[in-house]
């Protein structure tokens, strides 16, 4: 919800607190990471999503769009 109303900063805070209590969320902080222009990490962490299983049509949409 955070990122859909154009709010990175705090959408990133809670992805950060989740990671640290070990529910490390790489899609999310790829979605963060897109909205901030920072194409390259936002392709690395959709990659590393997929890697870990993540199979959502959004998290393949974005990462093949980075690609393109």
């Amino acid at each position: 919800a955070l990122l859909a109303h154009n709010q990175p900063e705090p959408a990133k805070a809670l992805i950060d607190d989740a990671a640290r209590r070990g529910r490390l969320a790489p899609a999310a902080r790829g979605f963060v990471a897109l909205q901030s222009g920072d194409k390259p990490a936002a392709l690395a962490l959709f990659e590393q999503a997929i890697a870990q299983g993540d199979r959502r049509g959004s998290v393949m949409l974005e990462r093949a769009m980075l690609l393109r």
